[in-house]
């Protein structure tokens, strides 16, 4: 794993763990009804796709690793450049189906680089 490869990882994690914060115990209709968690949410979605987009410049076989992260960079494009196409639905979908399996892989990821 190439020198900035980790600490993207970190910046990833970093607000994967944050969203997760944001929504725990809070149900679709809350979500979409509060335009705080939706704004934060968004934010931290598009951190993670900007981190993720670096990364896969920086060193494309660590990123191979994040299933779907050619979608999360999408999204963050999404989230800045066609923000009106964005639904409330459409972030809560990401963080109730992509999240998990995100926080899983890159913490394998870094898990990896600690033991080496």
């Amino acid at each position: 794993m190439l020198p900035y490869a980790k600490a993207y990882l970190y910046e990833i994690g970093e607000a994967a763990q944050l969203l997760r914060h944001f929504t725990q115990d809070v149900t679709h209709e809350e979500f979409v009804q509060s335009v705080l968690l939706v704004a934060a949410s968004e934010r931290q979605l598009g951190i993670i796709g900007r981190a993720i987009g670096r990364l896969e410049k920086s060193d494309r076989d660590t990123v191979a690793h994040i299933t779907d992260y050619q979608q999360f960079i999408s999204l963050e494009r999404t989230l800045i450049h066609r923000y009106r196409e964005v639904s409330e639905s459409m972030v809560w979908r990401v963080l109730q189906d992509k999240l998990i399996p995100l926080q899983r892989e890159v913490q394998a990821l870094l898990d990896e680089v600690d033991q080496s």
